[in-house]
């Protein structure tokens, strides 16, 4: 929490200019959909924080907020700020991992829905400073996406200012990249069938596999990546998974290409390059009933 520097305050005007100046930035610009409270800057003082969240919701009934367990956040922290959250990343959890110090995560009363966020840097600074050399590289971003998005997180990325009040030239130019690498990537998926399910197992089928050129190689018949989507109407229940490929030739063996654990909302699973007639998906760990709603294929450079 932001420190207000004023020794003199009692604890409830310390608390009250606090929602003042919250109330000017959740008032003032119509609908706020992030309210993002760092964890700094708050020994000294115990906050009503009933009242303080019941005010925040008041002026911004949808807002989610991102915070210490105790003020009721909509997103928790990662664990790092590198970017990169783990394949195993499930959206309800019982205890937090919310400072670098902490030896231990911090428990919760109990579990609760609280998908992860991913907060990085793009610099190796979180303000401005004259460090272009340090700016991550096109490579180290799309693998910090793959692994904050693609395992099923919010991918927070940290842009300062600089002394002009613009962003940097340079970053700006790194984040275009990326989206362009983004959707160069994902846009379109490789020729497969739609996914059928039999018993945990879902398959998609390559749609040139009949053909009689599907002996030659061509670039576009190629798959290094699957992404998986998990309908989550009802929860997160898949815990564990597998994904076999079939061979080009010998097309009615497979290998085991990845093994995962959550799904969520997306999971990017990469793999060495092949001409996969069919892949098959395995869900071999589950909370519940579920539903893999997509399984699409695509070549990555």
């Amino acid at each position: 929490m932001g420190k207000i520097c004023n020794t003199f305050f009692t604890g409830k005007e310390y608390d009250d200019d606090f929602i003042g100046q919250i109330g000017e930035l959740l008032t003032n610009y119509s609908k706020i959909d992030y309210l993002w409270f760092d964890g700094c800057g708050s020994e000294g003082h115990e906050y009503d924080r009933e009242r303080i969240v019941s005010e925040i919701r008041r002026m911004q009934p949808d807002i989610l907020t991102f915070c210490d367990p105790e003020w009721t956040p909509g997103v928790r922290w990662i664990g790092n700020e590198d970017g990169y959250a783990s394949l195993d990343n499930p959206l309800v959890v019982s205890s937090v991992d919310f400072s670098e110090l902490s030896t231990e995560e911090q428990k919760l009363d109990k579990a609760v829905f609280l998908p992860a966020e991913c907060d990085c840097r793009i610099r190796d600074t979180w303000f401005y400073d004259d460090n272009e050399n340090t700016l991550k590289s096109l490579d180290e971003l799309f693998g910090m996406y793959e692994m904050s998005v693609g395992h099923g997180s919010n991918f927070l990325l940290d842009i300062g200012p600089d002394n002009r009040g613009l962003l940097p030239d340079a970053d700006v130019a790194r984040v275009l990249e990326l989206g362009e690498k983004i959707r160069r990537s994902f846009s379109v998926p490789l020729n497969y069938t739609d996914p059928s399910k039999c018993g945990d197992t879902y398959t998609i089928v390559h749609k040139e596999l009949d053909r009689e050129d599907w002996k030659i190689p061509e670039k576009s018949r190629l798959s290094n990546c699957l992404v998986i989507k998990e309908d989550l109407t009802n929860a997160q229940s898949v815990t564990s998974f597998r994904i076999y490929g079939y061979l080009p030739t010998y097309q009615k063996k497979k290998v085991l290409l990845f093994e995962g654990h959550t799904v969520g909302h997306k999971v990017i699973c990469r793999f060495g390059a092949i001409r996969s007639s069919k892949f098959e998906v395995e869900v071999t760990g589950h909370n519940g009933p579920y539903s893999l709603t997509e399984i699409k294929a695509f070549y990555i450079e």
